[in-house]
């Protein structure tokens, strides 16, 4: 599927090539796909072609939670890990 894009006037001034256009374009449907759950972070990293990890470096750079749990999801996941760990005796 192939879609053009026109650039409105006001942007042609910040002097963008048309692959970093491109990159920019990716990068942040990717991301806005991801926010809205509509796929993971490793298919993000794929479909990026930098990985999981990489996704995960790029939404860190943008100032992005990788994570958007409630306290209640997240005090889950504290006592997941408490109960993997060994108690001191």
């Amino acid at each position: 599927m192939g879609t053009n894009v026109t650039i409105r006037e006001q942007f042609e001034q910040f002097d963008v090539n048309e692959g970093e256009l491109q990159r920019l374009f990716d990068e942040c449907l990717v991301i806005q796909l991801f926010r809205q759950g509509q796929i993971t972070s490793g298919k993000a990293g794929e479909l990026l072609g930098v990985g999981r990890a990489g996704f995960m470096a790029l939404l860190r750079e943008r100032g992005i939670p990788y994570v958007d749990w409630t306290a209640e999801e997240l005090q889950a996941e504290f006592d997941a890990v408490a109960d993997l760990v060994p108690a001191h005796v």
